[in-house]
């Protein structure tokens, strides 16, 4: 049975203005735990607005309408991969400058950086290092070694409580001097004890050792960006390895992934004294990343909901909606006790009638299998929530929330390959209004090898045209020690290129760590393998003629890449150009 209500009404938001030390005392008070617990839910977080926030701002965190439409920058990562080609992915700096000041990037801007990352084989504090930003001065940098903290005795693990699993900096273990300076220890910075670096937008995941560090405040530069850490102890206090260059270097990995604009672009400049506007916003989002589960979306406007209640038939395809005219989706969800061989289909538009239905299943921009596509094992029922901010299961149900714009028709279907009946409940909303004219239509793509081709990487998505990459979940992703590589636009080079399956979804050392988090996370389910998520919004990761996207299966340290077996799966998540064709599925498993 299928019914129709209309929802919303005018957006209104509440606001949580946090001081220095509201952000230390939630801190300490758990948002670090492995399972983040929610908050009462906030209504109307996102206004019912289409206005473009500045690049690096805050505000561009929660332009969530932009998220579809077609961009123009270029998407970069600097990276510690071994410039050899070898196994060895750690120290690997853009340059070393005298007094052991260790040079990750330095480009000229207008750009902003959306994410960093960094693990080291250490225990938190063991290894302390200051981090030098320098943002449109290459002489002063916004963050500074501290001359204060800078003679100060390394603390190590004695000058750190636990919180969340993780180590805390003790209250008194820093003078107030230095707590509020401009001076930042890398592991301070991702401890949440320096605003606006506060959780979850900040923190620690994995390990509790050896966790991985990441951030995504928002590091905007209008003409010039430079990333430097310096180590602030001893020579005899670190791990070294000699590099492919034959440089003695840190043990340390890194990846500082930073968009480039077009010249003139403003960009809203990084500041540690943020203004009220945004710190209105980073309230905002905090609340937002932390009731993940939830749709994002608020109370929009005219928002329509359709529910329907059926039984899945076996070994035919089953449709749920048909909705004509234009409009945007901004929620799907199913419940159901198992989504094994069960398929999701959408076609967009023109593809969508019956007229044009002879296009293979294959090719088409929505042809996944259902449990990956929220996050979630290919079988079974998940045994723990995947409470990501775009997808995953909570409360029973599995949802997606990704904007899914469309001009002319949307028809949602579920191909069965089961032999069974199933009974399935889902809800769409969605309003009814005509996109914008530069918004891209949404696509999830499958890979499936069993086994990868010897000696070379699999691909993750080959596609021609112009679009943006926004998330990728992979439900079987292998052997860990994998680069990930994009090549953008034809490219010889990548744009990016990785250090390390975990090491791209922010955690490390390996994929046995489970920690579901709003834009990224590992998850083990059901047959205790991990399924893996991490998504690029909204910043994405452009191209203008084409997207490549390879991964190393394994890297022996003997014997090279590309040599490990087994089966590599999972789901890319974009959006492209009404005018290209979708790229075929390579090698899927129904």
């Amino acid at each position: 049975m299928m019914k129709s209500t209309r929802l919303g009404g005018a957006s209104r938001s509440r606001t949580l203005i946090l001081s220095n030390l509201a952000v230390l005392v939630l801190f300490v008070t758990g948002c670090y735990a492995l399972d983040i617990q929610s908050q009462p839910e906030e209504k109307g977080l996102i206004a019912d607005s289409k206005n473009e926030a500045l690049p690096g701002s805050f505000g561009e965190l929660l332009d969530f309408h932009s998220i579809p439409r077609l961009k123009s920058w270029r998407t970069f990562q600097a990276s510690g991969y071994d410039r050899g080609g070898g196994f060895f992915d750690s120290g690997n700096f853009l340059r070393i400058e005298p007094d052991r000041r260790y040079v990750l990037m330095e480009t000229q801007g207008p750009g902003c950086i959306d994410r960093m990352w960094f693990t080291y084989k250490s225990d938190i504090g063991k290894e302390p290092y200051d981090l030098l930003l320098y943002i449109d001065d290459p002489d002063k940098p916004v963050i500074a070694v501290d001359p204060v903290r800078k003679n100060l005795s390394s603390p190590g693990v004695a000058g750190y409580a636990k919180a969340g699993g993780f180590p805390v900096r003790k209250a008194n273990s820093l003078s107030n001097s230095a707590f509020f300076s401009n001076g930042v220890d890398l592991d301070e910075l991702f401890l949440g004890e320096h605003f606006p670096f506060v959780g979850p937008l900040a923190g620690l995941c994995g390990s509790s050792l050896h966790p991985g560090r990441f951030s995504y405040v928002p590091i905007g530069f209008q003409t010039y960006c430079k990333v430097v850490l310096v180590p602030r102890g001893p020579l005899d206090q670190y791990q070294y390895r000699i590099n492919s260059a034959g440089q003695k270097i840190p043990h340390i990995y890194y990846q500082i992934t930073y968009r480039k604009f077009e010249p003139g672009t403003p960009v809203k400049a990084f500041r540690w004294d943020i203004d009220q506007r945004d710190s209105e916003t980073l309230s905002r989002i905090k609340s937002l990343w932390q009731n993940a589960g939830n749709s994002p979306w608020g109370e929009l406007k005219d928002l329509k909901q359709n529910v329907i209640e059926m039984n899945i038939e076996p070994d035919k395809s089953n449709l749920l909606f048909d909705i004509t005219g234009a409009g945007t989706i901004y929620g799907l969800e199913f419940g159901l006790e198992n989504p094994e061989n069960l398929w999701l289909s959408i076609l967009w538009d023109g593809a969508a009638d019956a007229a044009r239905r002879a296009v293979a299943l294959a090719q088409q921009d929505v042809f996944v299998p259902i449990g990956p596509f929220f996050g979630c094992a290919i079988s079974g029922k998940p045994e723990r929530d995947v409470r990501g901010l775009w997808m995953g299961y909570t409360k029973g149900r599995f949802y997606f929330y990704l904007p899914m714009p469309f001009r002319e028709r949307a028809k949602i279907s579920i191909v069965s390959k089961a032999n069974k009946v199933v009974p399935i409940s889902a809800i769409l909303r969605y309003q009814s209004q005509k996109p914008s004219d530069s918004d891209g239509l949404f696509c999830a793509h499958r890979y499936d090898y069993e086994p990868p081709p010897i000696g070379k990487d699999y691909t993750v998505l080959d596609v021609k045209g112009k679009g943006h990459f926004v998330g990728l979940v992979m439900d079987n992703p292998g052997n860990m020690e994998g680069d990930d590589r994009f090549f953008v636009d034809g490219e010889i080079e990548p744009s990016i290129h990785g250090t390390g399956t975990e090491d791209f979804f922010n955690f490390a050392w390996g994929l046995g760590h489970t920690q579901s988090l709003a834009l990224h996370g590992i998850t083990i389910q059901n047959d205790g393998s991990p399924v893996c998520y991490r998504f690029h919004t909204p910043a994405g990761v452009p191209f203008q003629q084409s997207l490549r996207i390879s991964w190393e299966h394994g890297h022996d340290i003997d014997k090279g890449p590309n040599l490990h077996q087994g089966r590599y799966s999972g789901i890319v998540f974009y959006y492209r150009a009404s005018d290209i064709n979708p790229p075929n599925v390579w090698r899927i498993k129904i």
